[in-house]
């Protein structure tokens, strides 16, 4: 969603106006329903033929909830357990089983499994404990087979 509240939507179907107002010898003008005006958009951004749908069945610009394992990137880009998200279109790798979606605070989209997302908010988590909260284990000291402690 543009500062206007003009919206561009992966799969969203529109008409060529023009040449772009920039970089006409790679853009064109595309005006979408709903939308103020045109939008400046290169060619390689553009289908004449309508994308498959996305895996899983989900819709760009659909919440969806992240569920499963929270987790933090080296870029300082976070997933947690509950967080709500947008879907922004195809996963960048297995796109017939992973979704891009953004998330508020994120720098860009994750690429994401559909087995991990959900259009339901999950139940809470036991306890009252929230995802990547800060937690001390206060039970027995123990060592596991695998090395672990």
């Amino acid at each position: 969603t543009f500062s206007d509240g003009d919206k561009l939507a992966y799969g969203q179907r529109g008409k060529v106006a023009g040449p772009g107002s920039s970089e006409p010898d790679k853009r064109v003008a595309v005006k979408f329903p709903g939308n103020k005006g045109c939008i400046n958009i290169t060619v390689r951004e553009l289908s004449k033929e309508a994308p498959k749908p996305l895996a899983g069945g989900f819709k760009a610009l659909e919440d969806v909830y992240f569920v499963g394992e929270s987790q933090t990137f080296s870029d300082g880009d976070k997933l947690a357990y509950g967080q709500r998200g947008k879907v922004a279109g195809p996963g960048s790798s297995e796109p017939d089983k992973r979704v891009a979606v953004k998330f508020p605070g994120n720098k860009g989209c994750i690429n994401i499994t559909v087995r991990e997302l959900s259009k339901e908010a999950p139940k809470p988590l036991a306890g009252g404990f929230k995802a990547l909260e800060d937690v001390y284990f206060v039970g027995e000291s123990q060592t596991f087979s695998d090395g672990d402690k």
